[in-house]
């Protein structure tokens, strides 16, 4: 089996961002570390409009040029020691303020589907291009989108093409949430480990001009949830995320009506290393194999990972190398190089 290690590269949104040394570069090198042990390469999604809004603010901050350099230095460092950088849109970074100690965030146009077609190029183009001074020969090899929100894709994947970029990950099988913000139906999609496709990652097209490489799914049990209220109540060593930021709120009545949901029936998501669900994706990586499959797709966040996280982490790397299984990334699927 193949395995890619992929982390979406951000920080929160909302009234609490966190700093980019708890959320982002922390995580990274201990992940970095324990991958090296095993010769292993991971694949970051970088949040670029952070990066993009850093250099527009930053000419009137000391704390915001602090930022940027200590970002950049990070994201050259990650790149030096082997692994992807690859391009991960959040558009509300277009609207943010830096007040003078914290990002103010509009979350009014929060998906690329939320500007016109104009500007979702101009977008693509810009965060590409800061992505690509500090990527391994200034390629980018795959893109996902913020929150999913890959759909509708034609004006995405028109920017795409203008940046080089032929190869998304964002679909995880099976996966649907068209009340949110960011709506996205990946109900159709195949239970491939890929695909080509040309005006939705959800759909497959033999002749499209991309290829889809989809997060694995899993379904989670109401027990997990349980577990994870008992933890907090608990407050259980080794389950504190690195990240010092706050989740985004999100309406109240719909918050409390899906957290009722996940207790008493079972729920769809990605496979992930994010606190307790790193065990869930313990579990799916020897089912999998049991099952003779493919590939496998992780997707997770440095800014959620825990210490339980790290050391999940280096048990199924462990385990991928007692199988002699390999971890891969997206530059091999790219059909540019």
């Amino acid at each position: 089996m193949k395995v890619i290690f992929s982390f979406d590269y951000e920080l929160f949104f909302g009234a609490n961002s966190g700093s980019p040394e708890k959320c982002m570069i922390e995580p990274a090198e201990a992940m970095m570390t324990i991958s090296a042990d095993f010769g292993a390469s991971l694949c970051f999604f970088v949040d670029t409009g952070y990066l993009v809004a850093l250099k527009r603010f930053s000419a009137s901050s000391a704390e915001l040029r602090r930022q940027e350099a200590l970002f950049r230095r990070n994201l050259d460092k990650i790149a030096t020691h082997g692994h992807e950088l690859l391009l991960h849109v959040h558009p509300h970074w277009e609207d943010a303020v830096w007040t003078g100690d914290h990002w103010n965030f509009d979350l009014a146009r929060f998906c690329l589907s939320d500007f016109d077609d104009a500007s979702v190029m101009d977008i693509v183009k810009r965060h590409a291009d800061e992505l690509r001074l500090h990527s391994k020969d200034g390629r980018i090899h795959a893109y996902r989108a913020g929150g999913w929100a890959v759909q509708p894709f034609v004006p995405i994947g028109s920017a795409l093409k203008v940046a080089g970029i032929r190869i998304d990950s964002t679909v995880y099988p099976g996966g649907k949430d068209t009340t949110g913000k960011a709506k996205f139906d990946f109900s159709a999609a195949p239970v491939k480990t890929q695909w080509r496709f040309e005006s939705d990652p959800a759909i497959e097209e033999p002749l499209g001009t991309f290829i889809e490489i989809p997060v694995s799914s899993m379904t989670v049990s109401p027990r997990y949830y349980w577990r994870v209220a008992l933890s907090r109540l608990m407050k259980s060593e080794g389950m504190m995320p690195f990240g010092d930021g706050a989740v985004r709120a999100v309406p109240a009545g719909k918050n409390k009506l899906d957290k009722l949901n996940k207790l008493f029936a079972p729920t769809l998501y990605c496979v992930t290393l994010d606190g307790m669900k790193a065990g869930l994706a313990l579990g799916q990586y020897k089912r999998m194999v049991r099952q003779g499959a493919k590939m496998l797709v992780l997707l997770s966040h440095p800014k959620m990972m825990t210490p339980f996280s790290m050391k999940a982490m280096r048990y199924l790397l462990d385990e991928i190398k007692r199988n002699g299984d390999e971890v891969i990334g997206y530059e091999q699927f790219d059909v540019n190089v």
